[in-house]
């Protein structure tokens, strides 16, 4: 018998278990590896590639993580002051300061308040900090804060990567800095001055994304492009939620001759795209001649095709079908046209953009370039937000003809919002489940179809009771819908990453109750009743304005 000892998990060298601790998230790891046993817990307590996400996080596992996790283990950290999370950065930098973060090399920012993102600029000055995101849609325009916040960050000696997303932020006003290391930036710029001094104060820049261009063509505009020299240093650029006019897309390109990568996310609306096609393929096979990767995702909603005919997609993705995009460049292309309601959207594969709400309608219309047809039972990978009408999508599935593809369409949906009638369709979640995969789902919003009126508890109550009966009866088909816990509600119950649909229940009831005790002292309803503006369709002339 052999003396040599077995291999296990337990005996494996603590370099290997750091390795795979790389694959988990942070609660993950010390939620359950470190109860294990006194090794694991060491080697949880000495693992210093933690991985902090704090964004759509219970409370109770942040309140946890903070006080668990040791700052100089952290390498990356998400926080977020959302609606999901309010008031969670102001709590973090009361409880520890970033500066002592000294291994961070990733910090991710949403939805900051001015205040505190430069009470955190000027903590990571002394940090060697690679990558850094800001997202806020706050209006920083009246503020000097975020313009010194920027030239603060510019400033930062080992950022390579910025994503600078505040909506406001007015670009012209920013003191650039020569010496800096970054090569990707994400920004918001809206002129050409705004565009070249990006180009000019970032000789290390090598991939762009530029979001909300506004500027139009004019003589001054016109008259500005004629004396620019061309840069040289960008390999990649994007476009991303405005409106170009071609005339200024290829001016734009003329800059960047050396490109090897171009996107188009809702940049250019289909038919102005379409109308510039031809001159377009001249320029790129003229003017870029290094661009290798061109990726579109182009939509148009059916003003412009003003008929009451079908659109015939044959025909709007016939020019992609000539021998420039499917054989010299390898470039294809998907017309997608949704019946109701009507739109057209033109993307290359992999290519949707993860922001857009995809309405789901059985009767779409799909054509690409590298097969004649597609039908329904294409892999919609890219589509994260989806818009459905349940009603709809359950007469197709009880039709005769069926109508519903036998295989999931929609594998990394995040978030569903169903279009329903009075009452929970029997048989729904399962026709959901094989369009949809169900155990990703992060938000989940109900609608009635044809009403703006809210949801009355009860029916809430009653419609979650439908869904609930017809989930028990499936409950061994790998088939079930579940919830995320929502951070506001989530207590200690820690030790189970989903809600049951009791739980959810619950969670109503107790806020519906929550209100009252609230409200009631107050004597709102009198007051209401006494001013003639108690029902819905009154009160919200004051509400919604």
């Amino acid at each position: 018998m052999s003396d040599q000892p077995i291999a296990s998990f337990y005996t494996l060298p603590l370099e290997l278990i750091h390795y795979i601790f790389g694959y988990l998230d942070a609660k993950t790891i010390v939620r359950t590896f470190r109860s294990i046993c006194k090794r694991f817990y060491i080697a949880v307590k000495t693992y210093d590639q933690v991985k902090l996400d704090f964004n759509s996080i219970s409370k109770s596992d942040f309140l946890f993580l903070c006080n668990f996790i040791e700052s100089k283990n952290i390498e990356s950290l998400t926080l977020s002051d959302r609606d999901e999370t309010p008031g969670q950065i102001e709590y973090f930098l009361s409880f520890i300061r970033i500066k002592y973060f000294n291994r961070l090399r990733s910090l991710t920012l949403l939805e900051i308040d001015d205040c505190y993102l430069n009470i955190i600029l000027k903590d990571i000055q002394t940090l060697t900090l690679n990558l850094l995101s800001i997202h806020s849609k706050q209006d920083y325009s009246q503020s000097n804060t975020s313009t010194n916040a920027f030239s603060l960050a510019l400033s930062l000696p080992n950022l390579y990567k910025l994503k600078w997303n505040i909506s406001s932020f007015d670009l012209s006003k920013i003191s650039w800095h020569f010496n800096n290391t970054i090569k990707h930036l994400d920004i918001c710029c809206r002129t050409l001055d705004e565009y070249c001094n990006i180009l000019y104060h970032l000789p290390n820049l090598q991939s762009l994304v530029v979001e909300q261009w506004h500027e139009t063509v004019d003589d001054d505009t016109i008259d500005k492009w004629s004396n620019l020299k061309p840069f040289h240093q960008l390999l990649s650029l994007t476009f991303k939620y405005c409106s170009i006019d071609m005339i200024i897309l290829d001016s734009l390109l003329l800059l960047t001759p050396t490109l090897e990568q171009l996107r188009l996310i809702r940049a250019v609306d289909v038919h102005v795209f379409l109308s510039h096609l031809q001159q377009w393929e001249k320029f790129v096979e003229t003017k870029l001649p290094s661009l290798i990767n061109f990726e579109c995702f182009l939509t148009e909603d059916l003003l412009y095709f003003d008929n009451p005919h079908p659109i015939d997609t044959e025909l709007l993705i016939a020019p992609f079908r000539k021998p420039f995009w499917t054989g010299t460049k390898s470039w294809f292309v998907i017309c997608d046209h949704i019946v109701c309601p009507r739109t057209v959207i033109l993307y290359t594969p992999g290519s949707f953009d993860p922001q857009f709400e995809y309405v789901y309608e059985s009767k779409e219309i799909l054509r690409s370039t590298s097969a004649p047809t597609i039908t329904n039972t294409i892999v919609m990978n890219g589509v994260r937000k989806m818009r459905m009408d349940l009603t709809k999508v359950m007469t197709a599935a009880t039709s005769p003809q069926g109508g519903l593809s036998n295989n999931i369409v929609f594998p990394q949906l995040d978030e569903l919002t169903l279009c329903i009638s009075q009452q929970w369709l029997s048989g729904s979640l399962r026709v959901l489940s094989t369009l949809i995969d169900l155990s990703r789902l992060v938000k989940l919003s109900l609608t009635i179809n044809n009403s703006f009126y809210y949801f009355s508890k009860p029916r809430k109550i009653s419609i979650l009771n439908w869904i609930k009966c017809e989930q028990s009866s499936q409950e061994d088909d790998n088939e079930v819908l579940s919830f995320p816990i929502h951070h506001k509600h989530a207590g200690d119950s820690h030790l189970s990453p989903v809600q049951t649909f009791d739980d959810i229940e619950k969670t109503i009831l107790d806020a519906f109750n929550q209100a009252l005790k609230l409200t009631q002292p107050l004597e709102i309803s009198k007051l209401l009743k006494e001013h003639d503006i108690f029902e819905l369709n009154s009160l919200s002339k004051y509400v919604f304005q």
